[in-house]
């Protein structure tokens, strides 16, 4: 069965893509960094305009060496007409390590915020540690400029000795007034993790509480829950997907509490989820390859996974353009990784444009 399984599913996976068409394009594969980018991430300006984030740097990570000091960088890149051209890259943050997984928000005072994590491998008492925190990096002005980066702050220490480790792969969830929420992920032992929603009543600027998403099922399951991605449903309650799985959770007071988490019909790793204009409910994520899963109640139930690219690196960003299409960024994995962009309908399939007639 398995067998018959692995023959079936590209068919079943890839029936709208044109015989000849680009259905996807490149958007950055090189800059001063080196020609490795990952782990991107798209939302709207108040202006309209789209604004991409991305990781950059010389590989999947890029601890600071001679050609690269500084390690790897977050990097923007906008455009003004709907993801048919881009800027050149801005650059959002590039601190003294790797900075990594970047993701983008707009909160609804209008600022620009970016969430990422900075890597610092030590070594200590004769032992190797790693150090992991979590930062947020603000514009005001519709991501023209950026400030300065600022911890995350959690209750979660360092108890086994390997160093303290708070990750982020997921956007600020901008929830009701002031009030935002961020998903991270922290490591209490060695190869295991614990999803964890992180509150903040003032756009981002302090954080107080720490909100587990079901934590005993996230020890006792492979490597654990980590990261996730936070939308609203139809009828008010919260969503949370997370690798690996994917599993999902929900909840109905703001984040505060979660149900405990069930998995998904199919593998899914790095989901990215949102819902559209039209109430429908959309994951992306990688495997098979990149691909998109639709909910059409609420996650109660779910398509089979749509493939709509070849490349399995994905980190997909999702955003919904002014006719209804949706834009998805992510990128390919290897030596010299790019950032793509794919755009597609979502009707009983999805279905590719054709990005030569964009």
């Amino acid at each position: 069965m398995k067998l018959l399984l692995s023959l079936i599913v590209p068919f079943v996976l890839l029936p709208c893509l044109p015989a000849d068409g680009a259905t996807f394009r490149k958007i950055t594969d090189t800059g001063p960094w080196g020609d490795y980018e990952a782990f991107p991430d798209v939302c709207r300006v108040a202006n309209g305009d789209l604004y991409v984030v991305f990781y950059a740097g010389y590989g999947h990570v890029s601890n600071p060496r001679a050609d690269l000091p500084r390690g790897g960088a977050v990097y923007g890149l906008r455009s003004s007409d709907e993801g048919k051209t881009w800027s050149d890259p801005i650059l959002v943050v590039d601190s003294p390590e790797d900075d990594r997984d970047p993701h983008v928000a707009r909160l609804d005072n209008g600022d620009l915020l970016v969430s990422f994590f900075d890597s610092v491998y030590y070594t200590e008492d004769g032992k190797r540690k790693r150090r992991a925190e979590t930062y947020v990096v603000r514009s005001t002005d519709g991501g023209a400029t950026w400030g300065d980066p600022e911890a995350v702050t959690t209750p979660y220490k360092d108890e086994s000795g390997i160093g303290r480790r708070i990750f982020v792969s997921g956007p600020v969830c901008q929830l009701k007034g002031s009030h935002v929420a961020l998903p991270i992920y922290y490591e209490p032992q060695a190869g295991h993790y614990i999803t964890s929603v992180i509150h903040s009543h003032d756009f981002g600027h302090t954080w107080t509480h720490a909100s587990p998403v079901d934590p005993e099922a996230s020890l006792k399951f492979s490597y654990g829950f980590c990261e996730a991605s936070i939308a609203r449903v139809s009828d008010g309650r919260l969503i949370i997907l997370m690798r690996p799985g994917m599993h999902q959770a929900y909840s109905s007071d703001e984040g505060r509490t979660w149900t405990k988490a069930t998995r998904l019909p199919h593998r899914g790793d790095a989901p990215t989820v949102m819902r559209t204009t039209k109430n429908v409910l959309l994951v992306a994520h990688r495997h098979p390859r990149t691909a998109v899963t639709v909910s059409r109640d609420d996650g109660t139930t779910w398509s089979q996974p749509f493939q709509i690219d070849t490349v399995g690196g994905a980190y997909p960003g999702l955003v919904e353009l002014n006719d209804g299409s949706i834009l998805a960024i992510y990128y390919e994995e290897g030596k010299a990784s790019s950032i793509r962009q794919a755009v597609f309908t979502v009707g009983p399939t999805i279905e590719l444009k054709d990005l030569k007639e964009r």
